[in-house]
């Protein structure tokens, strides 16, 4: 009594949690999906101010670039010639501080009206070879304010080189941050970083930060912008997420527990669903043709329960079965299949000799009362004279400790025939072939499914099928759906054939109609 008490408190443990995983599991995936959201819609913020930055900076480079290849060929002028034409770029040209024309450090020549023609004035520091792009926090003449500079070597030791004020940059910067209170900074070849304003301090990753980076060349020289958001703006918008989409979590978290309940229900009551169905008549047999392929006739049947619930359609047998194998009402089950093949018989007016095949559970067939069903069976159904064969499943026989095949032996020896179903489709072993009283194997329809074509790849089967026949057992193919598989099946000298291809399975006063017209009548 302790231990049932501990199984049921243990399966109503269990059924608790699986309730809470039904309620929490979709607020939990909300958790999740919205915080990856939040960060992925910043990210994407991130990345389009990113992409809006780099369009802006590339165009002021373009100019840049332009100007000093402008400036190319003056660098072999004189100062005299030159001017008029820095001046002329200078004044068609945006973002520009001032042009100057170097030699080694000395600008001989420039836009600066602070330094009139003919003035030396010396650079305060080397000038980068080839070309070249460098953010300074000011300029000789113009301390304190960041300029951009871009230079190109000329013949000799001379350079171009175009001052940008840097303003055009830090408005750029300013106004795209702006749109989201994000932190942007610019990085060109490793010289100064040019940050937004007001600069906030790069958010740390834990915290919830998010940053897009941009990278490319501008006439090989590399820039670098990067655009960070803090972690407060993604769990704001993780929270805005949350509004909308945790209610709708909630009620599928509800709807989820409420299906869960409901199976939990069916699942605890099944037994005595099936048990009312019993009484109330839901269940009803169905008989599938057997056909001899050699004989060109229907020789036998099988019989199949069904369970037809008022309201709710046909329950699947592999779910009923199941289900009584579990909630141990198969023996009863099996009882009412065979009292109602008892009922269908008489109406369904079979030649003697007619194989009927019944499946039996193996829970059934280790039971001590087992013979007398069957045999009480086949003393009921006498009158019609059918000749009995008790089907099967592989497992019944491998997990035997005797019991089974002592009650085999006796019904065989009673007359009832003995066939293994689905054969090759669950247990490896085969020594039970040769100790049990066998007589047909009914290979699985998976085997015959793969009888395709002309020339079907079916070494598994011509495998069963030679045993078949050195063990001198007859074999029943099941789901013969084709007529190029019951050809094949012909032509390998199988026994017999079940499936669509005779018939789908029928009620007893459509098998008789259909046996009636069809039964004695070849397939093709």
């Amino acid at each position: 009594m302790q231990n049932a008490d501990l199984t049921v408190r243990h399966g109503r443990h269990w059924r608790y949690i699986a309730l809470a995983a039904a309620l929490l599991l979709p607020l939990l995936a909300c958790l999740l999906l919205t915080w990856a959201g939040a960060q992925r819609l910043n990210l994407k913020q991130a990345q389009t101010e990113a992409s809006i930055s780099r369009n802006h900076i590339e165009r002021i480079l373009r100019e840049a670039w332009a100007a000093v290849d402008a400036m190319g060929p003056l660098l072999s002028e004189p100062c005299e010639d030159a001017q008029p034409v820095l001046s002329r770029i200078i004044s068609m040209r945006s973002y520009f501080r001032a042009l100057a024309l170097f030699d080694g450090r000395q600008v001989y020549c420039s836009t600066l009206i602070t330094l009139p023609r003919g003035t030396v004035y010396q650079w305060p520091a080397d000038i980068p070879t080839g070309r070249w792009l460098r953010l300074v926090g000011g300029t000789p003449l113009m301390q304190g304010r960041p300029a951009l500079l871009a230079g190109a070597a000329g013949p000799g030791e001379r350079h171009a080189m175009a001052v940008i004020d840097s303003q055009h940059l830090q408005d750029l910067l300013d106004s795209v941050a702006s749109l989201n209170q994000h932190h942007i900074e610019l990085k060109i070849d490793g010289g100064m970083m040019l940050t937004s304003r007001p600069a906030q301090d790069p958010p740390m990753a834990p915290d919830g930060a998010v940053s897009a980076r941009e990278s490319f060349t501008s006439e090989g020289v590399p820039v670098i912008i990067e655009v960070s958001l803090p972690g407060a703006e993604v769990r704001e918008e993780w929270r805005s997420l949350l509004l909308v989409f945790l209610p709708v979590a909630l009620v599928l978290g509800c709807l989820m527990a409420w299906g869960v309940h409901r199976l939990q229900m069916q699942r605890l009551s099944f037994r005595d669903q099936m048990q009312r169905g019993m009484r109330a008549g839901e269940f009803h047999m169905e008989y599938q043709p057997i056909f001899g392929i050699a004989s060109g006739r229907c020789e036998g049947a099988e019989a199949l329960m069904r369970w037809e619930r008022p309201g709710m359609g046909a329950v699947s047998p592999e779910v009923f079965i199941a289900a009584a194998e579990a909630e141990g009402i198969i023996v009863a089950l099996t009882r009412h299949a065979l009292r109602l093949i008892e009922r269908d018989l008489p109406l369904m007016t079979l030649p003697p000799g007619f194989h009927l095949s019944v499946n039996v559970a193996a829970d059934h067939l280790r039971r001590d009362d087992f013979i007398d069903d069957i045999e009480t069976f086949a003393a009921r159904v006498a009158p019609s004279a059918p000749q009995l064969v008790l089907e099967l499943t592989e497992r019944s026989l491998v997990e035997d400790s005797g019991r089974v095949q002592l009650h085999l032996r006796s019904l065989r020896a009673a007359g009832v025939r003995i066939a293994i179903d689905d054969f090759g489709a669950g247990y490896c072993s085969l020594s039970y072939l040769q100790q049990f009283p066998v007589d047909y194997l009914k290979i699985d329809k998976l085997f015959i499914e793969a009888i395709t074509g002309s020339e079907p790849e079916t070494p598994v089967l011509d495998l069963i099928l030679a045993l078949a026949r050195r063990l001198d057992l007859a074999v029943v193919a099941e789901g013969v759906s084709e007529q190029a598989q019951l050809d094949y099946l012909r032509a390998h000298e199988v026994t017999y054939a079940q499936g669509f291809l005779v018939s789908r399975p029928l009620r007893a006063e459509a098998f008789a109609q259909w046996y009636r017209v069809r039964g004695q009548a070849p397939l093709a």
